[in-house]
């Protein structure tokens, strides 16, 4: 037998073997790519001087029955695979997510995609470079993070670095620890070092919004400061209003000319004693001509702010609600809970139970001097009423009395808005006028309570998204109404010693031995066949 007769029947495998391993080579040195092609070329030689050199024998084998059932097996296995690959290419390119938990911990909250969306809609990008230790918890957990933000978006450019062997990047961005992201668009730049929902979040706002807004709180009439940071002020407001790019300001009109040319909402959180008559005009001016305000008036107080109210078509009444429906919260009947809520875009999709320490009501007005369109947004409980005799309130003994007191649901917020009234320029000329822009509306917000965003009651249910979303759409802010990232909590069973032996003992004894006692019983039956 010649040479080639011997050796004929393996060279298809050899080619096969040659290629593999040019591939494999290929793999580990991709600078090898012209050599590692020589001899992949080769194989493939290799392996068609196969075909023909054993032509007869191969047009045989292809003729026999075996041959065509593995023919049709593999073209079944190709279509499969082909199948399969078609799939992955249309996930790909459509991504969706089906989170199925109880509390959607595997889902953005509605503020995060609004704000993903609006990036689309201005077609801004951000690059987010993090600097994690590879391997490490935390590297995984924000890459699952960056993940569901990535799959609401194409504008997110992500990237992770290990400091210790990326020195030089690490330097560029002033990266001294680890678990640090960085987010820059344009000029702007957000360094951020936690791994929640609500810092990445919040650093997006920060960086994709072109100009700050300026929130001036006034003082000067016993209101809370806004950086107290007792159970009654306002620091986690003021956190929360920095953290969504707002720039929060004090306001005290008696050293002020006026409200300052920059400021884009007025807030009034509670005053204790009135409002004097001057700066009263001052506020009413500012709103004339198309400002911004959210007042906050307590019951039981004089704000000084009530009449000019009334021009604007708000009724804050002499009462204070009494809810009984706040007994399921185990709280006073005192702190009516907001539980009706009005189609208006501060309140569109809002279905949180808000609460209110203590309120007085906030109604619409017959009639007002500025043309003036206001709107009730909230309505406490059917448990509720607005109790007028305050000596029956402060004994404790206080009930509903018809004609006297209003009954439930009681409103509690009223939006206004109005066309705002630019002041006119004597030297303007009748052609400047024309061209001058419209002017901005009108829009404000009425509160019967100041205390409901405080530090204590922030965090209860809806009150801070309440505040946060009247806020954005008093600013023209509005692709920040939505439901914020929450926290969410590990869910734990708590168990007494008693609960836990019986967990412990039915689980591990009592269940196997059953199991065993089965065991045994079917094979004494069996055997004594």
């Amino acid at each position: 037998m010649s040479t080639l007769e011997k050796v004929k029947p393996y060279i298809g495998t050899a080619g096969l073997l040659v290629m593999v391993a040019a591939a494999v080579v290929y793999r580990i040195k991709p600078d090898w790519k012209l050599y590692c092609l020589i001899v992949a070329g080769v194989g493939a030689a290799l392996f068609l001087a196969y075909f023909v050199i054993n032509f007869r024998e191969v047009k045989q084998a292809l003729g026999g029955r075996t041959t065509l059932y593995s023919l049709n097996t593999l073209l079944a296995v190709l279509l499969v695979l082909a199948i399969i690959g078609l799939l992955n290419f249309l996930s790909s390119r459509h991504h969706k997510r089906w989170d199925i938990t109880e509390g959607k911990i595997h889902s953005l909250s509605d503020q995060s995609v609004k704000v993903l969306r609006n990036l689309d809609k201005n077609q801004r990008d951000v690059e987010v470079n993090c600097f994690f230790k590879e391997g490490d918890a935390p590297e995984a957990k924000m890459k699952d993070m960056l993940d569901m933000y990535q799959a609401e978006t194409r504008r997110l450019k992500v990237q992770f670095f290990d400091p210790a062997k990326n020195p030089g990047l690490a330097k560029k961005y002033n990266i001294e620890e680890y678990n640090t992201t960085v987010l820059t668009s344009g000029d702007k730049e957000v360094k951020i070092k936690g791994l929640g929902e609500e810092d990445i979040t919040n650093a997006l706002i920060q960086v994709s919004r072109d100009a700050r807004k300026t929130l001036y709180f006034l003082e000067g009439h016993g209101e809370i400061p806004i950086d107290q940071a007792d159970d009654n002020g306002y620091s986690l407001l003021k956190e929360q209003l920095e953290k969504e790019n707002y720039v929060t300001r004090k306001l005290m009109l008696v050293r002020e000319p006026g409200i300052p040319h920059d400021c884009s909402v007025l807030i009034v959180p509670g005053p204790r004693v009135a409002v004097t008559s001057p700066e009263i005009r001052v506020i009413n001016d500012y709103l004339v001509a198309g400002g911004r305000a959210l007042f906050m008036i307590d019951p039981q107080t004089n704000s000084g702010l009530e009449n000019m109210l009334l021009q604007w078509g708000v009724k804050p009444g002499n009462n204070v609600i009494v809810d009984r429906a706040a007994r399921v919260f185990g709280a006073s009947e005192l702190m009516p809970i907001g539980a009706e809520y009005e189609e208006h875009p501060i309140t569109k999709r809002f279905n949180y139970a808000t609460a209110y320490p203590m309120a007085r009501s906030v109604d619409v007005a017959d009639k007002n001097e500025h043309g003036a369109t206001p709107t009730v947004l909230a309505r406490t409980s059917q448990a509720s009423w607005a109790e007028t005799n305050m000596q029956m309130l402060e004994s404790g003994m206080a009930q509903y009395d018809e004609g006297q007191d209003q009954e439930g649901p009681i409103p509690i917020i009223v939006a206004v808005t109005a066309e705002g009234k630019r002041k006119e320029n004597a030297e303007s000329s009748e052609s400047e006028k024309k061209l001058e822009e419209k002017p901005p509306q009108t829009r404000m917000v009425v509160i019967g309570d100041g205390e409901f965003p405080n530090n204590t009651y922030i965090g209860f249910s809806g009150n801070g998204n309440l505040f946060l979303n009247t806020v954005a759409w008093l600013a023209e802010e509005e692709d920040l109404i939505s439901i914020r990232p929450s926290t969410q909590a590990p869910k734990t069973i708590s168990l007494t010693r008693e609960q836990a032996s019986l967990v412990f003992y039915s689980s591990l004894i009592l269940l196997p031995g059953l199991v065993l006692v089965a065991g045994i019983v079917i094979w004494a039956r069996r055997r004594n066949k």
